[in-house]
């Protein structure tokens, strides 16, 4: 029996084992017969997913790179089938091959309503194949959480899920700001309570800071035509290259990520005001670290999580 946390994200998917920790881009696409496959790089090679119903599915960077009309998930309209999909592949890439499986998984706080589809979705058992090796999983329960609430449990808990609580957040009031791809989700804990009232989620996210990286590229004296997950390749390694030169992109990035840090800065105090009776107040995601600086300004008492693309 393993437990694996689970977050499948509008950007990427995020997987966690005992032992192992995978992060795959949310994308799926039909598989075609490839003619050439270099040995010296994989990337954008790796899982082709096969189902029972004969289906072939690219997943992730090979979608990207390989699949005609690959989809990946847009705001609501994202589907169960496509999650159910997504940790198959995730499941298989933290080393799960066969057995029983615990799932921990989250949705946005304001579509928390659907953590019933979800959990109908994920559990049972599961046959499939991932380039050509058979798997045989059950998911047995599937416990869906608010998705902040994720990374507010492991800042509580050692690698060996002995309760430490570092922080003091049991008993205190403890926020969490969670900036994903196309959702930025806002969580308030009194001693372990969950309060309703002051939790949310907006759809502003680090897709707005990378389509305004796009755009900057795409006029004088750039002229450089990249899609979303090119942008935020480079903006993660902070450059791009343009005719063999390598352009720095920490000034444009900051440029395009401060409307962004304003408006959920302005979520943020519709909700907690100063939020100065906070015993913490913790940012996570995948685009907390490209706008700690910003939150850390107006809070003080904000700090970045530990990896907080998994977290």
């Amino acid at each position: 029996m393993q437990t694996i946390g689970l977050d499948v994200g509008y950007g990427y998917t995020k997987a966690v084992s005992d032992h192992n920790t995978a992060v795959i881009l949310s994308m799926l696409g039909p598989a075609i017969d490839l003619t050439y496959h270099s040995d010296l790089n994989a990337n954008g090679h790796g899982i082709t997913l096969e189902l029972d119903d004969g289906q072939r599915l690219f997943v992730g960077e090979r979608a990207r790179m390989q699949s005609p009309n690959p989809r990946a998930p847009l705001a609501r309209q994202r589907d169960v089938g496509f999650v159910r999909l997504m940790a198959l592949a995730a499941m298989h890439e933290v080393g799960l091959a066969a057995g029983e499986v615990h799932l921990v998984t989250g949705l946005p706080v304001q579509w928390y309503v659907d953590h019933g589809a979800l959990e109908q979705a994920l559990v049972g058992r599961h046959t499939f194949a991932v380039n050509g090796a058979p798997r045989d999983i059950e998911v047995v329960s599937c416990k869906v959480v608010p998705q902040p609430f994720g990374t507010f449990y492991r800042a509580m808990i050692d690698a060996r899920g002995v309760l430490t609580d570092p922080l003091r957040l049991k008993t205190g009031d403890v926020a969490v700001v969670d900036v994903g791809t196309l959702t930025s989700d806002f969580a308030w804990s009194e001693a372990l309570a969950y309060r309703e009232t002051r939790s949310g989620s907006i759809p502003v996210a680090t897709a707005e800071i990378l389509r305004g990286v796009q755009r900057i590229l795409r006029d004088d004296p750039y002229r450089l035509d990249l899609d979303l997950a090119e942008v935020e390749r480079d903006v993660r390694q902070g450059y791009t290259v343009i005719t063999g030169n390598r352009v720095r992109l920490a000034d444009l990035t900051a440029r395009a990520a401060a409307p962004v840090a304003d408006k959920i800065l302005d979520a943020a105090r519709d909700l907690w005001g100063d939020a100065r009776r906070l015993s913490a107040l913790l940012v996570t995601g995948g685009g907390g670290a490209l706008l700690f600086d910003r939150l850390h300004a107006v809070y003080p008492h904000a700090r970045l999580v530990d990896s907080p693309q998994t977290a």
